[in-house]
């Protein structure tokens, strides 16, 4: 029985060693993945490596997670790109939506609803009632007087040329632009704040899981098998013990009858 506790013990140390390293590395292997992804939408590697400069940058100043920002950088940005602009617009659209999320108090579900409203704007090629009425209007207060003041018009001129199809790409970057302009500060004062510091201390752990996770990929398998191969041993010395004692035991009662 003590055998038996002492090796629960042991298994159940190893157990969460091998259990960490494995959040870890599965972590940061997922996180990998959304990055390959991204790589292949941009296909350039210098724009790649200058897009991840930029997401890093931005989830340090916004507080947002490494995975949330990057599935929905990949996201817009293939939506960008298949509407025939640039990574760089991507870049302006992104920090402009989620600045003007987190400057006017929203959390990252407000910010991911919100980006996907935009995806979905580049999709179409133009602008909609919908996505600036309802989906992005939702999750980012005024921002339809904002398109309009964007526009040098009033929402009600906005609104007849909503209903022309007459509103593009270009004027949906000259929105994304006043939305920088007007927000960009107070985003990173409201990153900062206490109301943020669970986005903070979420982006810092997953930032931290995926460094470790990096880290210890190359070593985690051979870990893991060292650790096994610990467990087994120890078991089989358990059951030598186990069989010493039940012979001794056996001896005993030969002797006593």
């Amino acid at each position: 029985a003590p055998g038996a506790i002492t090796g629960g013990v042991i298994g159940a140390q190893v157990g969460q060693v091998t259990g960490s390293i494995k959040e870890s590395t599965e972590y940061s292997a997922a996180l990998g993945k959304q990055r390959r992804a991204l790589r292949l939408v941009i296909g350039d590697m210098d724009e790649y490596a200058d897009a991840q400069k930029f997401l890093k940058e931005v989830s340090q100043d916004l507080a947002i997670p490494q995975d949330v920002i990057t599935r929905q950088f990949t996201s817009l940005t293939a939506s960008v790109l298949g509407a025939g602009l640039s990574v760089e617009d991507a870049k302006q659209s992104f920090l402009a939506i989620s600045s003007s999320i987190r400057g006017t108090g929203g959390n990252l579900e407000d910010m991911k609803a919100a980006l996907r409203a935009t995806s979905q704007v580049f999709s179409k090629g133009k602008v909609s009632a919908e996505e600036l009425r309802q989906q992005l209007g939702e999750r980012l207060p005024g921002a339809f007087t904002l398109f309009a003041r964007s526009m040098d018009m009033t929402p009600a001129m906005l609104d007849k040329a909503l209903e022309q199809g007459k509103v593009t790409l270009e004027d949906f970057m000259g929105f994304a632009e006043l939305l920088f302009n007007k927000y960009g500060d107070n985003a990173e004062l409201l990153a900062a704040s206490p109301e943020a510091a669970g986005d903070r201390l979420r982006t810092s752990l997953e930032e931290l899981n995926d460094d470790l996770g990096s880290l210890l990929k190359p070593i985690g398998m051979q870990f893991q098998t060292l650790a096994d191969d610990i467990v087994k041993q120890f078991g089989r010395i358990i059951k030598e013990i186990r069989k010493m004692v039940d012979g001794i035991a056996t001896e005993r009662k030969l002797i006593d009858a």
